[in-house]
């Protein structure tokens, strides 16, 4: 079985909850997809997966695992080129 190797890039993105004013919800939002436009279209880095948390105390390993594992399991079926 080969195994392969991987460098991919996971953003992560917390956004306040229902207890910050939908303003400022909104602002957020929009500001957070200007980042991703820069970082994908400007710097030429992709996202491979995007993840959205309310707080910061949602981001544990298991909370990871979970939402990760679907992209583990992709790349590990689609070997990078020249490999």
């Amino acid at each position: 079985m080969t195994t392969y190797s991987y460098t991919y890039v996971v953003f992560i993105y917390s956004m306040p909850g229902y207890s910050v004013p939908i303003k400022e919800r909104m602002m957020y939002s929009s500001c957070k997809n200007a980042v991703v436009d820069v970082i994908e279209r400007t710097l030429h880095i992709p996202l491979e997966k995007k993840v959205e948390v309310s707080s910061g105390s949602e981001l544990t390993e298991e909370y990871l695992q979970v939402h990760l594992s679907i992209l583990i399991t992709i790349l590990n079926h689609y070997p990078t080129q020249g490999e």
